[in-house]
């Protein structure tokens, strides 16, 4: 039987991470994380937050945490996560503002007022 207590060594790098036409984006568990090493084996990745939207624009620190086979655990290391709102065509107008004209967010509901204008000629007898 071995006995494993030696936990996982792991760098991280801090990532920027856009947010799509819906005003939300993911990471995975190998987009913060880099050179992870363990004397028995890796078992898994988990950061603190892997989904983003609107209300986290800007600078966030996630947890990052590696575990191995046996149990052993490294962390909370903190990276930092630079969140922006997607300007794809960069007009400077966010991507999930141009397209969605309610702003509720999904950056799906495209509607156009169109002006009718009615003329009436009078007859003059």
């Amino acid at each position: 039987r071995v006995l494993d207590s030696i936990s996982p060594k792991f760098d991280i790098k801090s990532i920027v991470v856009t947010l799509d036409y819906s005003g939300k984006q993911s990471i995975s568990k190998g987009d913060l994380v880099y050179n992870v090493w363990d004397n028995c084996g890796i078992y898994d990745t988990t950061y603190s937050k892997y989904d983003f939207d609107l209300n986290d624009s800007g600078d966030l620190f996630i947890d990052v945490y590696v575990s191995d086979i046996h149990g052993n655990t490294t962390g909370p290391k903190q990276v930092k996560v630079t969140v922006l709102w997607g300007d794809a065509d960069r007009d400077s107008i966010p991507d999930h503002i141009e397209g969605d004209s309610d702003f509720d967010g999904t950056g799906i509901h495209f509607f156009y007022q169109t002006a009718v204008i009615s003329l009436e000629q009078e007859e003059n007898a």
